[in-house]
C-alpha cells in the first residue's frame, strides 16, 4: 500500500525519562535524524548521559516514510513505568515477556 494510505498506532515502549542512554547511543540517533527531530528526541543529562524518546523517534519514522501525520496515533503508555501489567526489560533486569502488534488489511 501507498504510505499515505497507512493508518498506524505505536503501542507501549520505555518512555524518555526511562531510557537513559551512553553517548555513542545518541549519537546515532542525532546522524539519523534531521536537526529539528533530533531535538525532540535526543535529550543530554550531562556527563556523557542522555535520554531518548521512541515514541517519538518512531513517529518520526512514519512521517518521513510518507505516513500522514493525523493517520499515526502515539500512545502514551511506559513499559517501564508501568511494568506491573506490561514487559519491561529494564524494569524486570532483563527477564523478557511478549507483547504483540495487529496488522490489518480490510476485505475490498
Amino acid at each position: 500500500t501507498s504510505p499515505e494510505n497507512l493508518i498506524c498506532a505505536i503501542g507501549p515502549s520505555i518512555c524518555k525519562n526511562c531510557y537513559e542512554v551512553s553517548e555513542d547511543v545518541a549519537e546515532r540517533f542525532m546522524a539519523a535524524y534531521t536537526e529539528a527531530e533530533t531535538a525532540q528526541i535526543v535529550f543530554s543529562k550531562g556527563n556523557g548521559k542522555y535520554l531518548l524518546d521512541l515514541h517519538k523517534a518512531n513517529y518520526y519514522n512514519l512521517v518521513d516514510s510518507g505516513v500522514k501525520p493525523e493517520n499515526i496515533d502515539v500512545t502514551n503508555i511506559c513499559t517501564c513505568c508501568n511494568s506491573e501489567w506490561l514487559f519491561s526489560h529494564r524494569a524486570s533486569k532483563g527477564l523478557r515477556g511478549n507483547l504483540a502488534a495487529v496488522i490489518m488489511l480490510p476485505e475490498l
